[in-house]
C-alpha cells in the first residue's frame, strides 16, 4: 500500500514538518509518497495528521483517496512497540478517550432526517410530555444516518419535571423490511423475524419493500467487541451518487455484512424502565461505545406509572444524547 499526500492547493507549495527539522515541501497541486522516505512513526509524530483534518492535503493508498476518518486511522497505525512522542517537547503522547480516531464528539437532542442519508440532526426530538389523558405508553424512533457517517452511540443526559415512578427505556432495533406470502421466491423466513436467502426455488415470502432506498431494511451488522464479524445473510454497496444500494446478493452461509428483519428486534437494550420522581437530572455515564450499524434505529419509550396511590398527571422528559461521529455538520 502506497501512502500518498496530495496537496489541494493548485497554487502554493505546501510545507509540512515531519520530525527533527525535517519538513517535506509539496509543490502547488503535486503529491508525495510518504512511504520509502519516512518511518511510520516519523509519519504519526508529524504535522501530516493536522493538514488533514484541515484539508489541506488528502490521502491516497495508490488506488482511492481516502477520507478524513481512514487516513487518520491509517497515519496512526504504528507498531505497538514504537512510541508516539510530542515533536517539541519530546514527550510520550498520552491521551485517554473513548472516541474513535477521526471522530467528533456530538451532543444532540434529536435524531437525524432518515429519508436523507446526508441529513445530520433533523430528525425527531428526544422529548417526552404526557398530559393527563395521553396514552402511558409512547415510543419514539431516533435514526442516526450511518451509512456515509460513521457513529458510535457513548451516554446521554435526562431532565424529567413532575414525574411519579415514571419510566423510559432505550432500546436499539433493526429497520423493518415489508413482506409478503410467495412462492418459489428468493427469500426465506427463519425464526418467523429473519430474512435469509433461499436456493431461489423453496421461497416462502416476497419482499415488498425498496431495499435499495436507505430505509429499505437493510441492517449492517458490526462486529462484535473482539472485531469478530456477526453473522449475516446478505452484501450490498452503498452508491453515495445515486444514495442506493446496488448489488444486493445473498451470503448463505452467513458471512455477509447486511441482515433484513421481517418484524422489529431488540438488537440491544441501553436503558431499562429507569424511574423518575418528582424534578430532576440525570447523567447517564459510560467510558464505553457501541458503534451504530446502519438500520439500527433508537427506540425510546416511556411508561407513565399509574396505581391507586398515583393518579394519571402531567407530566416531561428531555434527553440529549451524546455521540462520536465522523461528520457533525
Amino acid at each position: 500500500m502506497a501512502m500518498i499526500i496530495k496537496n489541494q492547493d493548485n497554487n502554493n507549495l505546501l510545507k509540512i514538518y515531519i520530525s527533527s527539522g525535517k519538513f517535506i515541501t509539496i509543490p502547488a497541486g503535486g503529491q508525495i509518497d510518504l512511504l520509502g522516505l519516512y518511518s511510520r512513526t516519523e509519519i504519526a509524530n508529524s504535522d501530516i495528521s493536522y493538514h488533514i483534518d484541515q484539508g489541506n492535503v488528502i490521502l491516497n493508498d495508490g488506488v482511492n483517496d481516502l477520507n478524513k476518518l481512514k487516513a487518520l486511522r491509517i497515519i496512526y497505525d504504528v507498531p505497538l512497540q514504537e512510541e508516539i512522542r510530542d515533536h517539541y517537547s519530546g514527550k510520550l503522547r498520552v491521551h485517554q478517550t473513548s472516541r474513535q480516531l477521526g471522530t467528533k464528539t456530538y451532543f444532540t437532542g434529536s435524531g437525524d432526517n432518515p429519508d436523507d442519508p446526508s441529513d445530520i440532526g433533523n430528525g425527531n426530538d428526544f422529548i417526552f410530555s404526557h398530559k393527563i389523558g395521553d396514552s402511558t405508553n409512547v415510543a419514539i424512533y431516533l435514526d442516526f444516518n450511518c451509512i456515509e457517517n460513521e457513529t458510535w452511540l457513548h451516554e446521554g443526559y435526562v431532565i424529567w419535571k413532575n414525574a411519579l415512578f415514571d419510566r423510559i427505556s432505550l432500546d436499539i432495533v433493526s429497520r423493518v423490511t415489508n413482506t409478503q406470502a410467495g412462492s418459489n421466491t428468493a427469500y426465506n423466513l427463519y425464526g418467523g423475524y429473519l430474512i435469509i436467502p433461499s436456493d431461489g426455488t423453496n421461497g416462502t415470502i416476497d419482499i415488498i419493500s425498496d431495499i435499495t432506498t436507505s430505509t429499505g431494511g437493510l441492517v449492517y451488522m458490526t462486529d462484535t467487541d473482539t472485531g469478530e464479524q456477526p453473522i449475516a445473510f446478505w452484501n450490498a454497496e452503498w452508491n453515495s451518487s445515486t444514495e442506493k444500494f446496488e448489488n444486493i446478493t445473498p451470503a448463505p452461509l452467513g458471512d455477509g455484512r447486511y441482515n433484513m428483519f421481517a418484524t422489529e428486534i431488540c438488537l440491544g437494550r441501553f436503558v431499562n424502565r429507569i424511574p423518575f420522581l418528582n424534578n430532576g437530572f440525570e447523567k447517564l455515564q459510560s467510558s464505553d461505545v457501541d458503534r451504530l450499524g446502519h438500520g439500527m434505529r433508537l427506540k425510546a419509550y416511556t411508561q407513565t406509572y399509574i396505581d391507586e396511590q398515583h393518579p394519571d398527571h402531567d407530566w416531561e422528559i428531555a434527553c440529549i444524547i451524546v455521540l462520536h461521529r465522523e461528520h457533525i455538520s
